[in-house]
C-alpha cells in the first residue's frame, strides 16, 4: 500500500460520502456491529479537493460510474492491484474532465480476489 500513497498527497483526500465523484456502484456498506467485513461491498471513494485525485477501493467486481468533471483536467486512468502493487493502464486514458465514465476492474487481481484501487490523476 505504501506504492500507493506515498507518491501521492494522500493527506489532502476528503472521503466522498455525498457520492459526489462515485455517483453509481458504489454498493452498500455493512453497518458496524452487524456482519463480518468481508460481506462488505461498499466502494470507498476519495477525492482532493483541487481535483487532481480521486482514489476508490472496490473490495468486489462490479461497474462503478464517475463524474469525470470532479477532475480538474484529463485524468490518466489505472486499477493498482493491492496483492502485488502492480498498476493495469485502463484502456483509451487519459479521459477528459467531462460527463460520466463507467470503470469495472480487469478480473480477478494477482492472488485470486476481487480487490482492486482505481486511481484518476490530472497531469
Amino acid at each position: 500500500m505504501k506504492s500507493l500513497f506515498a507518491a501521492r498527497r494522500w493527506y489532502d483526500l476528503v472521503p466522498d460520502q455525498d457520492h459526489a465523484a462515485v455517483i453509481d456502484g458504489y454498493g452498500k456498506a455493512t453497518p458496524l456491529g452487524t456482519g463480518s467485513i468481508t460481506m462488505d461491498t461498499y466502494a470507498t471513494a476519495a477525492r482532493t479537493p483541487d481535483g487532481t485525485l480521486i482514489m476508490v477501493y472496490l473490495p468486489t467486481i462490479r461497474r462503478i460510474t464517475v463524474d469525470m468533471s470532479k477532475l480538474r483536467g484529463a485524468a490518466a486512468a489505472h486499477w493498482y492491484d493491492p496483492t502485488t502493487g502492480n498498476y493495469i493502464a485502463v484502456d483509451a486514458s487519459p479521459f477528459a474532465n467531462t460527463g460520466t465514465l463507467e470503470f469495472t476492474p480487469p478480473g480477478k487481481n494477482h492472488d485470486n480476489n476481487e480487490d482492486w484501487v482505481l486511481v484518476l490523476e490530472t497531469n
